[in-house]
Protein backbone atom coordinates (compact mmCIF):
# COMPACT_ATOMS: atom_id res chain seq x y z
CA UNK A 1 0.00 0.00 0.00
CA UNK A 2 2.98 2.23 0.48
CA UNK A 3 3.95 1.58 -2.97
CA UNK A 4 0.73 2.53 -4.07
CA UNK A 5 0.76 5.64 -2.11
CA UNK A 6 4.51 5.83 -3.06
CA UNK A 7 3.01 5.80 -6.86
CA UNK A 8 0.40 7.90 -6.00
CA UNK A 9 2.72 10.69 -4.63
CA UNK A 10 5.54 10.22 -7.61
CA UNK A 11 2.24 10.68 -10.35
CA UNK A 12 0.68 13.57 -8.51
CA UNK A 13 3.95 15.04 -8.65
CA UNK A 14 4.73 14.24 -12.09
CA UNK A 15 1.13 15.93 -12.41
CA UNK A 16 1.79 18.71 -10.53
CA UNK A 17 4.89 19.38 -12.27
CA UNK A 18 3.63 18.65 -15.44
CA UNK A 19 1.01 21.24 -14.69
CA UNK A 20 3.67 23.97 -13.02
CA UNK A 21 4.94 23.41 -16.56
CA UNK A 22 1.92 24.30 -18.93
CA UNK A 23 1.76 27.01 -16.56
CA UNK A 24 5.36 28.34 -17.01
CA UNK A 25 5.46 27.46 -20.45
CA UNK A 26 2.68 29.69 -20.93
CA UNK A 27 3.84 32.26 -19.04
CA UNK A 28 7.15 32.08 -21.19
CA UNK A 29 5.53 31.99 -24.23
CA UNK A 30 3.48 35.32 -23.02
CA UNK A 31 6.32 36.77 -22.20
CA UNK A 32 8.58 36.08 -25.70
CA UNK A 33 5.84 37.65 -27.30
CA UNK A 34 5.44 40.98 -24.93
CA UNK A 35 9.09 41.17 -25.58
CA UNK A 36 8.82 40.82 -29.23
CA UNK A 37 6.22 43.46 -29.54
CA UNK A 38 8.16 45.65 -27.38
CA UNK A 39 11.84 45.24 -29.52
CA UNK A 40 9.37 46.04 -32.57
CA UNK A 41 7.86 48.81 -30.82
CA UNK A 42 11.18 49.63 -29.59
CA UNK A 43 12.35 49.39 -33.34
CA UNK A 44 9.69 51.47 -34.64
CA UNK A 45 10.33 54.10 -32.00
CA UNK A 46 13.88 54.00 -32.97
CA UNK A 47 13.19 54.11 -36.41
CA UNK A 48 10.74 57.38 -36.34
CA UNK A 49 13.35 58.83 -34.13
CA UNK A 50 15.92 58.86 -37.25
CA UNK A 51 13.60 59.85 -39.67
CA UNK A 52 12.26 62.85 -37.28
CA UNK A 53 15.95 63.89 -36.72
CA UNK A 54 16.86 63.50 -40.52
CA UNK A 55 13.88 65.67 -41.07
CA UNK A 56 14.80 68.25 -38.43
CA UNK A 57 18.26 68.29 -40.38
CA UNK A 58 17.29 68.63 -43.42
CA UNK A 59 14.33 71.35 -42.20
CA UNK A 60 17.81 73.38 -41.18
CA UNK A 61 19.63 72.63 -43.88
CA UNK A 62 16.37 74.30 -46.01
CA UNK A 63 15.82 76.89 -43.34
CA UNK A 64 19.56 78.12 -43.86
CA UNK A 65 19.20 78.09 -47.57
CA UNK A 66 15.91 80.00 -47.22
CA UNK A 67 17.74 82.63 -44.89
CA UNK A 68 20.82 82.96 -47.54
CA UNK A 69 18.23 83.17 -50.24
CA UNK A 70 16.10 85.77 -48.39
CA UNK A 71 19.41 87.86 -47.28
CA UNK A 72 20.58 87.58 -51.54
CA UNK A 73 17.25 88.81 -52.12
CA UNK A 74 17.52 91.71 -49.34
CA UNK A 75 21.31 92.85 -50.84
CA UNK A 76 19.74 92.72 -54.32
CA UNK A 77 16.56 94.56 -53.28
CA UNK A 78 18.58 97.19 -51.72
CA UNK A 79 21.03 97.42 -54.50
CA UNK A 80 18.29 98.13 -57.09
CA UNK A 81 16.48 100.28 -54.96
CA UNK A 82 19.55 102.60 -54.39
CA UNK A 83 19.97 102.36 -58.27
CA UNK A 84 16.43 103.48 -58.69
CA UNK A 85 17.21 106.17 -56.50
CA UNK A 86 20.02 107.08 -58.69
CA UNK A 87 18.01 107.06 -61.60
CA UNK A 88 15.26 108.96 -60.25
CA UNK A 89 17.76 111.20 -58.93
CA UNK A 90 19.17 111.78 -62.36
CA UNK A 91 15.94 112.14 -64.03
CA UNK A 92 14.45 114.52 -61.98
CA UNK A 93 17.97 116.95 -62.81
CA UNK A 94 17.72 115.87 -66.49
CA UNK A 95 14.05 117.41 -65.30
CA UNK A 96 14.84 120.67 -64.47
CA UNK A 97 17.28 121.08 -67.28
CA UNK A 98 15.05 120.69 -69.74
CA UNK A 99 12.31 122.93 -68.17
CA UNK A 100 14.86 125.92 -67.70
CA UNK A 101 15.60 125.17 -71.60
CA UNK A 102 12.00 125.22 -72.68
CA UNK A 103 11.46 128.75 -70.22
CA UNK A 104 14.26 129.83 -71.93
CA UNK A 105 13.52 128.84 -75.92
CA UNK A 106 10.33 130.16 -75.00
CA UNK A 107 11.61 133.49 -74.20
CA UNK A 108 13.49 133.43 -76.53
CA UNK A 109 11.03 132.49 -78.79
CA UNK A 110 8.53 135.31 -77.79
CA UNK A 111 11.40 138.02 -77.93
CA UNK A 112 12.31 136.93 -81.52
CA UNK A 113 8.09 137.45 -82.61
CA UNK A 114 7.44 140.35 -80.71
CA UNK A 115 5.59 139.00 -77.97
CA UNK A 116 4.72 140.85 -74.93
CA UNK A 117 4.97 138.58 -72.21
CA UNK A 118 6.00 138.62 -68.41
CA UNK A 119 9.30 136.19 -67.90
CA UNK A 120 8.57 134.19 -64.87
CA UNK A 121 11.80 134.06 -62.10
CA UNK A 122 11.85 131.46 -59.52
CA UNK A 123 10.15 133.28 -56.65
CA UNK A 124 13.35 132.79 -54.58
CA UNK A 125 15.71 133.62 -57.25
CA UNK A 126 18.73 135.71 -54.98
CA UNK A 127 22.11 136.43 -56.08
CA UNK A 128 24.72 139.76 -56.13
CA UNK A 129 25.75 142.30 -58.41
CA UNK A 130 29.23 141.24 -59.59
CA UNK A 131 30.21 143.99 -61.94
CA UNK A 132 28.72 147.53 -62.46
CA UNK A 133 29.20 149.80 -65.72
CA UNK A 134 27.14 153.01 -65.14
CA UNK A 135 28.43 154.44 -68.80
CA UNK A 136 26.13 151.45 -70.44
CA UNK A 137 24.17 151.37 -67.95
CA UNK A 138 24.44 147.55 -66.64
CA UNK A 139 25.61 145.01 -64.74
CA UNK A 140 26.97 141.27 -64.29
CA UNK A 141 25.53 139.26 -62.23
CA UNK A 142 26.58 135.69 -60.04
CA UNK A 143 23.79 133.66 -61.08
CA UNK A 144 22.48 132.28 -64.41
CA UNK A 145 20.75 129.59 -66.18
CA UNK A 146 21.65 126.71 -64.05
CA UNK A 147 19.77 129.19 -61.16
CA UNK A 148 16.83 129.90 -63.24
CA UNK A 149 17.47 133.30 -64.59
CA UNK A 150 15.96 133.53 -68.31
CA UNK A 151 16.58 136.45 -70.99
CA UNK A 152 13.72 139.75 -70.33
CA UNK A 153 13.41 138.44 -66.67
CA UNK A 154 13.29 141.37 -64.49
CA UNK A 155 14.65 141.73 -60.79
CA UNK A 156 15.24 143.92 -58.19
CA UNK A 157 18.28 145.26 -56.69
CA UNK A 158 18.45 146.09 -53.07
CA UNK A 159 20.86 147.07 -50.63
CA UNK A 160 20.64 146.90 -46.73
CA UNK A 161 16.81 146.03 -47.89
CA UNK A 162 16.39 149.03 -49.44
CA UNK A 163 15.16 149.31 -53.26
CA UNK A 164 18.20 150.76 -55.32
CA UNK A 165 16.99 149.92 -59.19
CA UNK A 166 15.09 147.46 -61.45
CA UNK A 167 16.96 145.21 -63.94
CA UNK A 168 15.87 143.38 -66.83
CA UNK A 169 18.30 140.48 -68.11
CA UNK A 170 19.83 140.75 -71.21
CA UNK A 171 21.48 137.67 -71.60
CA UNK A 172 22.05 134.81 -68.95
CA UNK A 173 25.00 131.83 -68.92
CA UNK A 174 25.51 128.46 -66.88
CA UNK A 175 26.62 130.61 -63.88
CA UNK A 176 26.02 134.60 -64.45
CA UNK A 177 24.08 136.95 -66.44
CA UNK A 178 23.86 140.69 -67.69
CA UNK A 179 21.18 142.69 -67.40
CA UNK A 180 20.20 146.59 -68.25
CA UNK A 181 19.32 149.09 -65.42
CA UNK A 182 15.54 150.16 -66.05
CA UNK A 183 16.11 153.96 -65.51
CA UNK A 184 12.59 154.97 -64.34
CA UNK A 185 13.28 152.50 -61.65
CA UNK A 186 16.64 153.61 -60.23
CA UNK A 187 16.88 155.06 -56.92
CA UNK A 188 20.43 154.83 -56.30
CA UNK A 189 23.83 153.80 -57.65
CA UNK A 190 23.86 150.28 -58.06
CA UNK A 191 27.84 148.78 -56.39
CA UNK A 192 29.14 146.07 -56.09
CA UNK A 193 27.88 143.17 -53.86
CA UNK A 194 24.11 144.68 -53.78
CA UNK A 195 21.52 141.99 -53.96
CA UNK A 196 19.46 141.31 -56.72
CA UNK A 197 16.26 139.14 -56.11
CA UNK A 198 12.40 138.79 -57.99
CA UNK A 199 10.84 140.25 -55.40
CA UNK A 200 11.25 142.45 -52.05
Amino acid sequence: MVRIFLIIAIVAGIAALAVSQLVVATKINTLTSDLETTKQSLSTSQEAERKARKEAKDAGTAADKAKKELDTARNDLAAASEKADQQEKRANEENKVLARSLKQTKSELDLLTGVKTKVELPPDLKGKVVAVDPKYEFVVLDIGLDDGVLARGEMLVNRSGKLVAKVRILTAESHRSVANVLADWKQGEIMEGDVVLVGL
